[in-house]
């Protein structure tokens, strides 16, 4: 490559863009949402030195099988303890599932196309400015766990390599299971059922070769879950998966709001994926669906996403990250109508191309405005918007005058990272500061400021979980169990982060050590209380004390 083409060539100045944004702010912001308690399940695992079964608190943690958590304490074996560490397996899923659909597109589109598919999963508005903001939760990585599992059952079937399609497909699922319960079972069965009757190969499930590949993922969940009815309630723990799982569906949610959801669903599909969901509108063109219809790849697209999101479709429970392993697929849609515009009417992508123009300009003025809006102004920020916004004017300005539709989408791709750059240096900080989760970790210092060097603990009732066990719907078996309230979870990660000790519970304080205790519950503890700090939790106007005993 000659050197002019290495400082003019788009692809360096996005690869630049998408290495900054997602590894160098990684780190940016204090942990959130689910976060710290990802983070501390992982931890735990490290400091007690039992990596099958869970713990959070020193309690067993009934919500989530430990695959992740084994991805998490690898990293933070290698790399250390802080926010950008929890984040990184994140962020990598996130990579390497744009690289997954560059190379499975390989037999089906030219190499300019498969390189745009990743950029457009890249630049997927919630996936940019939500997803991978939020990359220490579960999801990215299953995600990608999900995408390659239904990949090699379409894989395979076109290979008829039964074998390998249902042993190495049923692996996958196997991890799944261990990794986010029971959604990676529904993927399986469904688009295993779906795609063998589409292809009418429906008695091939009756196969040696299937029923060998379900023993050996039923082995290896069975295995576990034997391994931990050895110490501890497992149909405490399936009854969990159960519920999780349940939460998805319409069976606990009022009608109303499932009837309002299926039509609310396609909307929030398609704003989550802006601005490339745009270009799903030229399969209305017959001639596209003609085109569509010989791809074999976008035919077992089709048949999965149409099998798959229904479950999410009726269910009201709706959270963008439960349907990230949709978006890979509905890349490939977008990417081949925005690749075939050439094939409806002039004037379509005239509007479309006008509609994109138009908010890429507008995205620069914002941009340049934007720091005038801020609660704190400094010139740094004031800097950079500015030269963002002129990279954004002139990028809009390339892509308006291409007539290359490849041209026009990379000044679309630079544009988003553009804005997200943005987002890290002007947004990100001032949502830190107002986030009121980011409180705790000031809240953990003055704690530990209180405590005067003694061991911290977490005490009160334990909480009296119900879970029904049931099968389409019937109910067979109730199983009870008790674990802690729980506290936010930034408290015990910041806690771990700056003493290297773990908060763990105790049903009863005593005379050494220091306590937390919900307000609510401080009359049921034994003796003389002096209460040396409280704080509010965010989430119900609850009051947790720091105490400590006295004779």
């Amino acid at each position: 490559m000659k050197l002019k083409s290495i400082y003019t060539s788009p692809l360096i100045w996005i690869s630049l863009l998408i290495f900054v944004n997602f590894f160098l702010f990684n780190g940016a912001s204090s942990l959130r949402n689910e976060e710290p308690r990802r983070a501390m399940v992982a931890i735990e695992m490290m400091e007690s030195g039992e990596y099958m079964i869970p713990h959070l608190h020193g309690q067993t943690y009934y919500n989530k099988p430990p695959v992740y958590n084994w991805v998490l304490s690898g990293f933070f074996k290698v790399f250390g303890f802080n926010e950008s560490v929890v984040r990184l397996p994140g962020i990598l899923s996130f990579i390497l599932t744009a690289w997954f659909l560059f190379k499975i597109t390989a037999s089906y589109f030219d190499k300019k196309t498969r390189i745009l598919f990743s950029l457009m999963f890249i630049t997927l508005a919630d996936m940019l400015f939500h997803g991978t903001v939020n990359a220490g939760e579960i999801d990215l990585f299953f995600s990608l766990l999900t995408c390659v599992q239904v990949y090699l059952i379409f894989y395979y079937f076109e290979k008829e390599k039964w074998l390998h399609l249902f042993v190495i497909s049923y692996l996958f699922c196997a991890i799944g299971i261990l990794t986010k319960g029971l959604p990676s079972l529904a993927f399986q069965g469904i688009t295993l059922l779906a795609y063998f009757i589409y292809k009418r190969r429906f008695l091939t499930l009756f196969y040696w070769q299937h029923f060998l590949g379900l023993t050996i993922m039923l082995s290896i969940v069975g295995g576990y879950l034997y391994y931990f009815s050895l110490s501890e309630n497992v149909m405490a723990f399936i009854g969990q998966q159960i519920k999780e799982a349940a939460q998805r569906t319409a069976a606990e949610k009022p009608l109303i709001k499932t009837i309002l959801h299926l039509f609310n669903f396609p909307v929030l599909i398609l704003t989550k994926t802006f601005p490339w969901s745009l270009f799903i509108f030229p399969l209305c063109f017959r001639k596209v669906r003609t085109v569509f219809l010989q791809n074999k790849l976008l035919k077992f697209s089709l048949v999965f996403l149409l099998s798959n999101i229904l479950i999410y479709w009726i269910s009201p429970d709706f959270r963008s990250r439960y349907v990230y392993m949709f978006f890979p697929y509905l890349i490939l849609f977008y990417g081949f109508c925005l690749v075939h515009l050439n094939l409806t009417p002039s004037w379509f992508g005239k509007t479309i191309k006008s509609i994109l123009t138009v908010g890429m300009f507008g995205a620069s003025v914002a941009v340049i405005v934007l720091p005038f809006f801020l609660p704190e102004k400094n010139v740094f920020i004031f800097s950079l918007c500015t030269l963002s916004g002129v990279a954004i004017f002139m990028s809009a300005r390339i892509g308006f005058k291409s007539e290359e539709i490849y041209r026009f989408s990379l000044s679309l791709v630079t544009i988003m990272l553009l804005g997200r750059f943005v987002f890290n240096i002007a947004v990100l900080p001032q949502m830190s500061l107002l986030d009121p989760e980011q409180k705790y970790e000031r809240v953990v210092a003055d704690i530990i400021e209180k405590s005067d060097d003694k061991m911290l603990y977490f005490t009160g009732p334990l909480k009296e979980n119900t879970r029904d066990l049931s099968i389409f719907g019937e109910e067979f078996s109730e199983v009870q169990y008790e674990i802690p309230f729980e506290l936010p979870y930034q408290v015990p990660y910041y806690y771990y982060l700056s003493t290297g000790n773990v908060l763990k519970y105790i049903p009863a304080p005593t005379e050494q050590g220091v306590f937390l205790v919900y307000d609510q519950f401080a009359y049921l503890v034994e003796g003389q209380k002096e209460i040396l700090y409280r704080f509010e939790i965010n989430h119900g106007n609850k009051e947790v004390l720091l105490f400590e005993v006295k004779n």
